[in-house]
């Protein structure tokens, strides 16, 4: 798509946003002890988010929707920063699409004062809120590229987090041989323009037997940055203008592809199960209407003999001579 951009503004939380305000005003979500969060009480919610520039919400996780556990599994994702006070580290939580529902952003945090190594802390204890319906905390891709690589270590040799995402190649038919023994996600030009793409189609899209776009997006953070995220050419040539950032984006391509990943089951992808399911839910429904009101000869437009399988006393040529019996 050529000049592809989103309208700018300078709030985040713009007029046109009241819903998702109210939204916010009713957070926080109370956060199990344990989990090293503390729930902010709602007027200390208030009281930041009436700071300037919405930075009352920085270094907050906004959670959208609490943890689904026995129901679902989450993915969560992270750009890592190069520095403190250079970049923004950016962590989505997107809970997997199922037949049912699509992918979704449920939480999200951001942080320009906490370093790579810091991270992964942050990652362990949100990856552990959201466990998942396979008996595992959620799985956690941070960015290896860059100050991520610190991320990732100290993630997995030091705290020990049992669910970090393993990398696999893209161009490799057989998917069981295109695990590889890296973990953590790698951002390359190739990777990059397809997470990009990724992320665009899954916004655009909306399921025709669900109705329901593929991604769910909620945070006025990412929300923001599309509308700053902008190209002269195809999308995934996207940068983010002059004096703005892409963090954000970059953390929910990763995620919202993860998860899609994880949607696949077998060879049959999530797009295919909802097609069967809403056929199958089709013949459901107009089985149920024949049990309520079954076929009699008055309301078929078939003739007796033809409902109970008997030749047509009548015959072909009745019309031409009534007579023959």
């Amino acid at each position: 798509m050529s000049n592809f951009s989103w309208p700018r503004s300078d709030s985040l939380l713009s007029p046109d946003q009241e819903e998702l305000r109210q939204a916010l005003a009713e957070l926080p979500y109370r956060v199990a002890p344990g989990y090293g969060m503390r729930s902010l009480k709602p007027a200390e919610w208030n009281n930041l988010l009436a700071l300037p520039n919405d930075e009352g919400m920085m270094d907050k996780l906004l959670v959208f929707e609490p943890p689904r556990s026995k129901k679902h599994r989450y993915v969560v994702s992270a750009d890592i920063s190069n520095g403190v006070g250079l970049d923004r580290s950016s962590i989505d939580v997107i809970r997997v699409p199922t037949i049912r529902e699509p992918a979704e952003q449920v939480a999200h945090f951001l942080t320009d004062s906490i370093d790579a190594g810091d991270l992964a802390a942050y990652l362990d204890a949100i990856g552990r809120l959201y466990f998942g319906n396979d008996d595992l905390p959620a799985v956690v891709a941070p960015e290896f590229n860059g100050s991520g690589a610190a991320t990732v270590n100290t993630l997995q040799k030091h705290i020990g987090y049992p669910n970090v995402y393993v990398w696999r190649t893209l161009d490799n038919r057989d998917q069981a041989k295109s695990v590889t023994s890296k973990v953590g996600w790698y951002t390359s030009n190739q990777s990059r323009r397809i997470i990009i793409e990724t992320l665009y189609h899954s916004l655009k899209a909306v399921d025709p037997h669900t109705g329901l776009p593929d991604y769910r997006l909620n945070s006025p953070f990412t929300i923001a940055e599309l509308r700053t995220f902008l190209s002269l050419g195809p999308i995934w040539m996207g940068e983010a203008a002059e004096g703005a950032f892409d963090d954000c984006i970059l953390s929910s391509a990763i995620g919202i592809f993860i998860a899609q990943e994880l949607a696949v089951t077998g060879k049959e992808t999530i797009h295919e199960s909802r097609r069967r399911l809403s056929e199958e839910s089709a013949r459901l429904t107009d089985q149920r209407r024949q049990d309520k009101h079954p076929t009699t000869p008055q309301n078929c437009d078939i003739t007796y003999s033809e409902l109970m399988g008997q030749p047509d006393p009548y015959g072909a040529d009745w019309e031409t001579n009534p007579h023959v019996l």
